[in-house]
């Protein structure tokens, strides 16, 4: 199944710089690709520092400008790399319902996403 390049790879470079990198053993990092009724369903998953619900909520709202309260060294991240993967795949796919994120502080973090069982048009088609 067709993918919008670059979805992964910034949600799991988030799980090391914000997650689980003060870990110095124990972290956890689950990927799961599951083909569901509807299409597919990517987890990614880590039992690191979680997110309070305001970074949660801010980066389920597609916030550009987003403060990722996770980065453990008293410095911030913009999200920005979060943001444009749920953009993208809100305009690959014409649907703003495709990203979950399930998280509480101390308990880790999980990110879900739907890829639909659609057939985009490619840039070449249109």
């Amino acid at each position: 199944m067709l993918v919008p390049v670059l979805t992964l790879q910034p949600i799991l470079e988030n799980v090391f710089v914000h997650g689980i990198e003060g870990m110095e053993a124990g972290a956890v990092v689950t990927l799961t690709i599951e083909h569901v009724l509807d299409g597919v369903r990517v987890s990614i998953a880590d039992n690191g520092m979680g997110m309070s619900e305001e970074t949660r909520n801010s980066l389920l709202q597609m916030d550009e400008g987003a403060t990722d309260s996770r980065s453990g060294g008293g410095g911030q991240s913009t999200g920005i790399g979060t943001y444009n993967v749920f953009r993208r795949l809100e305009l690959y796919y014409g649907r703003a319902d495709l990203v979950d994120i399930y998280s509480e502080p101390g308990q880790g973090t999980t990110v879900m996403i739907r890829i639909p069982n659609i057939v985009v048009q490619s840039e070449k088609d249109r």
